[in-house]
């Protein structure tokens, strides 16, 4: 009687506990609906682990990235890019367009609750020199930061900046050689224009592989 006379008095209390209630609803539709486009895909859209491998790991040898554990927010943001065209991708871009902003923000969610990989990386080897200069202190000579000061120790990433390490040396040397030639946006990393095109080849590609945990080419 108490409880009916309460509600009668005020609906809050009972729209509150609704709200409360469908927060963990809403979270697990939004998990489910990531599991189901990374394993069996949607509107037309393959599975992503066909490509990027069951766990999100990526594919080395076909030079797919790793997805798992980056930033969920830098996710969402690639396919935004995808499905805007602003950043190219024959393949990506027609997935991208045909999933909803809902279904981007799912599969990058889904993602980013993977573990990564880098806290197993580099684990008894060190880059050559020059390499570990570029990687550690930058060259400011040519307007080249220290990786590591940007990407996390290691090259894990941060919250805001995503992980450059554990991804395949074919994927990574051809992100760079997209910001040389400018057919990657610009917008989303200012100062990796700059820095990709004041690198060298031989050096993009020594950072890959290191960063790739694969033994530097004599």
């Amino acid at each position: 009687m108490l409880a009916a006379k309460f509600s009668q008095r005020s609906p809050w209390p009972l729209i509150i506990c609704l709200a409360f209630t469908q927060l963990p609803a809403n979270a697990l539709a939004a998990s489910t609906l990531g599991v189901t486009i990374a394993e069996h895909g949607i509107n037309d859209v393959p599975a992503c682990a066909l490509c990027h491998g069951e766990h999100g790991e990526g594919d080395r040898a076909a030079g797919y990235p790793r997805l798992a554990g980056m930033n969920a927010g830098y996710l969402l943001n690639q396919l935004d890019h995808y499905a805007d065209g602003s950043r190219s991708s024959q393949v990506m871009q027609v997935y991208s367009r045909a999933l909803t902003r809902i279904q981007r923000r799912a599969i990058a969610e889904y993602y980013a609750a993977k573990p990564g990989l880098g806290s197993q990386l580099h684990t008894g080897r060190q880059a050559n020199n020059a390499i570990a200069a570029l990687l550690n202190k930058g060259d400011w000579s040519r307007n080249i930061p220290a990786c590591f000061s940007c990407h996390g120790k290691m090259g894990t990433g941060s919250k805001l900046i995503p992980a450059i390490a554990d991804q395949p040396v074919h994927y990574f040397i051809v992100q760079m050689n997209h910001w040389r030639t400018g057919t990657r946006p610009v917008g989303e990393g200012d100062p990796m224009a700059t820095i990709a095109k004041n690198l060298t080849p031989t050096e993009i590609a020594g950072i890959a592989r290191y960063l790739a945990n694969e033994s530097p080419r004599k």
